[in-house]
């Protein structure tokens, strides 16, 4: 059984360590809308788009 309480947040700091790397800048995260509000080409980068016919 995994602990995802644990596992969520880790995941989340890490994709946010790499976007981060890239852009090389201060990001400031909201993480209720989970949104990087400073930086828009930094906040793209936090998810990519659907091929047709493939939602959530």
């Amino acid at each position: 059984m995994s602990n995802l309480d644990y596992a969520g947040p880790l995941v989340e700091f890490l994709v946010l360590a790499n976007v981060a790397t890239q852009f090389g800048e201060t990001l400031e995260f909201d993480p209720l809308a989970c949104k990087i509000t400073n930086h828009d080409e930094a906040s793209a980068a936090l998810s990519r788009p659907y091929r047709n016919g493939w939602t959530l």
